[in-house]
């Protein structure tokens, strides 16, 4: 699913890619139709028409992580243009260019991330300011207030063609805010899937910990039934891999059930059942059996270990243990 959310993203942004780099063109196009303008201006109009007809051929060709690598170097080389036009358009009272300066940090903010966009609106922000001071300087120091003469236009061919002009900024402005919405949607389904998956893992993850803990219990089981039937601790050799192989069971396996099951390793459990059978000598006759015979007789390679052990499960000492069942007798 995740994968599906990211071909649509992709496909959706080379449409969306395609449908500004066709509204630019055409409000290129229109403008050299509609306005009856000078040379000089016509020489950059067709300037831009070129700067748009080149990316929307290699847009249809090109894989989509190009096109995001080159919308920068499209912006820079557009905005070039766009920057003279808008300066003679307001020398000559046309103020509708301003208006793609508005469509701009829209666009960005649809195409990237936020820290990108606002760094290029900033950018547009100081460029239009740059061409209100340049138009003012052309304006009232180099032309001394004196228009710019240009071919005659009607009232109607004027309006007509601002408002033609005005339409389509609105039109690149509504689509880009309807791509907002929609790749906001797809970001919402990746997260929906991304937590549905999620979901699925952790659910996934339980049953096969379910399973785990009942295989160990059941394995566990095993364990106790094989050393209080067979008593193997009794023999200071007993190791987890004579276990196994008695049991037909990996060693890993056992090791790991006694630890989910008894919280100890298996040194441990065997000390504990040792122990446990040195208690059950002492207590059945103190003056008969030796701490060495009943150290030995319970598992332990060495008196030492069998100290440590006993300590560690009675917290007393065996000498003490072995007072204590003497005194009550």
């Amino acid at each position: 699913m995740k994968k599906n959310n990211t071909n649509l993203y992709n496909k959706a942004f080379k449409k969306f890619t395609l449908g500004i780099l066709y509204i630019v063109f055409i409000a290129y196009t229109l403008s050299i139709l509609l306005y009856n303008l000078p040379y000089p201006l016509i020489y950059v109009l067709l300037i831009g028409c070129t700067l748009n007809i080149t990316p929307i051929i290699i847009v249809h060709f090109i894989p989509i992580n190009y096109i995001k690598k080159s919308i920068k170097a499209y912006l820079i080389a557009a905005l070039i243009p766009m920057h003279f036009i808008t300066i003679i358009c307001l020398l000559k009272g046309v103020v509708t260019p301003l208006f793609w300066y508005i469509v701009i940090p829209i666009y960005l903010y649809t195409a990237f991330p936020f820290k990108n966009a606002f760094k290029w609106s900033v950018l547009c922000i100081c460029l239009m300011l740059c061409t209100f001071i340049i138009t003012f300087i052309l304006q009232y120091a180099v032309y001394d207030n004196a228009p710019i003469n240009y071919p005659d236009m009607s009232l109607f061919q004027m309006l007509f063609s601002e408002m033609i002009n005005a339409l389509l900024t609105l039109v690149a402005v509504g689509y880009c805010l309807y791509y907002i919405h929609y790749f906001h949607q797809i970001q919402i389904g990746q997260i929906e899937n991304a937590v549905d998956s999620t979901n699925s893992k952790e659910n996934l993850s339980t049953i096969l910990d379910n399973e785990d803990d009942h295989k160990y219990e059941k394995i566990y089981q095993q364990i106790t039934n094989y050393i209080e039937t067979r008593q193997p601790y009794l023999n200071s050799n007993f190791k987890i891999t004579q276990m196994g192989y008695d049991l037909d069971i990996n060693a890993a396996y056992l090791a790991k059930a006694i630890r989910k099951n008894k919280n100890m390793n298996f040194n441990n459990l065997v000390n504990y059942y040792r122990v446990e059978k040195a208690k059950e000598l002492i207590q059945s006759n103190t003056s008969k059996y030796t701490l060495e015979y009943i150290y030995m007789s319970s598992g332990f390679s060495s008196q030492s270990s069998f100290n440590r052990a006993f300590k560690q499960q009675m917290n007393i000492t065996p000498s003490e243990y072995y007072k204590q069942i003497t005194n009550t007798k």
